[in-house]
């Protein structure tokens, strides 16, 4: 404790190094705690460049790197610090994962921590002493040389001692088949912005991607009465609700992965509490089964986090209205095809929408269209025969996502003309060319386990 003392300066003292290295110690000590006081994950990676060129030939050379230790030491290279020697790796690395460090001597209070040749008494010293040329910037300008110490950065590969050193692990590295060394690109070190770990930035990016495409899902399964007016049914309840805690976490997740300057630990714990609402909507798991922050790996904790929200939001509130893609073959005939897993007491739903307007299609449709199996359908046209005959729902049943403009039909299922469609697991629809600027959209509502 003694050794991080403040020094009583007072007139008249007899000043000799000791005390300026103590002032020195002192400072450092209380820059050091206050970089560790800004929270329990306050150090880590801000960013690093490996020559990647020369990593293929197995030679680690780190051009660039900036990062606090786990003891609160600032370390930029090459800006402040001197980067650490290049090394030869390619008897250290296997086929599988070999973790790089970046390591620094601890800070040895009462021993030489600076030397001219980087070891003293058998250890490796925190400090190499150099000298430097300085100007004088207050006076003639007249140069002197001056003695600093300058980190002593190494690089260390797993299976080497880490003893008496502070170290991070910035990467991992493996011998591919063909003998080269590549990184890992999926490894995430202990970070202090998602930036410095690109794989936890592709986590979150996958995350958001998933967050968005269900609340668009959810979104196209509202009812609506009129344009801007949204109908609410009991059993929509879950599904709002669910809807409003995605579209509520996706501003935030996108502004994390539009500015991944922001600490890892943010954003895990906007995916966990996302994660842990979605649980809300499901009946497996719970909320302690969610992945704790691990700063020391923080990868595999956001892979978890992005597969457990996927799994989750794929198996809950499943829509049973399901909408089968349409081809146009022309202006007035579509064709599409029956998926397998909707069995023979699937209803289907033909919604309809035309510049002829809504009056039209509800009263005409079910006259003029035709719908039979793809190959049954230019006999229908030609010779004029009704197919699968339609009939107009007023209201269109709850599981469909009615939006305004649209008629509804229900495929009528007793015909000789449906048994064919079932058979083929395809149909052909017809709409005459006076229904302009036409959309359809071929719905199917799957029956309830």
């Amino acid at each position: 404790m003694d050794h991080y003392q403040k020094v009583m300066w007072s007139e008249g003292l007899l000043m000799g190094p000791q005390h300026l290295q103590q002032a020195d110690r002192y400072h450092e000590q209380q820059l050091r705690r206050q970089q560790l006081g800004l929270g329990p994950f306050s150090w880590g990676l801000s960013s690093l460049t490996i020559d990647r060129q020369l990593l293929t030939n197995g030679t680690l050379h780190i051009t660039a790197i900036s990062c606090v230790l786990p003891d609160g030491s600032l370390v930029c290279a090459p800006d402040l610090d001197e980067v650490p020697p290049a090394r030869d790796i390619r008897d250290a690395v296997g086929s599988k994962a070999t973790g790089i460090y970046l390591a620094l001597a601890v800070d040895r209070p009462g021993a030489v921590n600076v030397s001219a040749a980087g070891q003293a008494d058998g250890r490796t010293t925190r400090y190499l002493r150099k000298q430097v040329e300085f100007h004088d910037e207050c006076g003639d300008g007249m140069q002197r040389q001056v003695s600093v110490a300058s980190k002593q950065l190494r690089l260390l590969v797993d299976g080497e001692s880490r003893d008496g050193c502070v170290c991070i692990r910035i990467a991992e590295v493996l011998r591919r088949p063909g003998g080269d060394v590549e990184l890992i690109a999926d490894y995430a070190p202990p970070a202090l912005t998602l930036e410095a770990a690109p794989a936890l930035v592709e986590a979150l990016r996958g995350i958001l991607d998933v967050v968005v495409r269900r609340a668009g899902d959810l979104t196209r399964q509202r009812r609506q009465r009129a344009q801007g007016v949204i109908e609410f049914a009991t059993n929509d309840t879950a599904l709002f609700w669910l809807l409003s805690t995605l579209n509520g976490a996706i501003p935030q997740l996108a502004h994390y992965a539009r500015f991944p300057t922001s600490h890892p630990q943010e954003a895990y714990l906007a995916i966990a509490r996302l994660v842990g609402q979605v649980l809300s909507f499901g009946s497996d798991g719970t909320a302690e089964d969610i992945p704790a922050y691990d700063h020391h790996a923080p990868g595999p904790v956001f892979a978890a986090l992005r597969d457990h929200l996927t799994s989750l939001l794929e198996t809950i509130l499943p829509s049973r209205c399901v909408q089968i893609p349409l081809d146009r073959l022309s202006d007035t005939t579509f064709a599409g095809d029956l998926p397998e897993e909707l069995g023979e007491r699937t209803r289907y739903y033909l919604a309809v929408s035309s510049a002829s307007g809504i009056e039209k299609v509800s009263s005409e449709i079910p006259l003029k269209a035709k719908i039979s199996s793809r190959a049954r359908l230019p006999a229908l046209i030609s010779q004029a025969l009704r197919g699968v005959a339609l009939s107009y729902c007023a209201v269109p049943p709850g599981e469909i996502p009615a939006q305004p403009g649209y008629g509804y039909f229900e495929l009528t299922r007793s015909s000789d003309e449906w048994q064919q469609v079932l058979r083929g697991r395809d149909l052909g629809i017809y709409i005459p060319p006076e229904f302009v600027q036409l959309d359809l959209a071929l719905l199917a509502i799957k029956e309830a386990s």
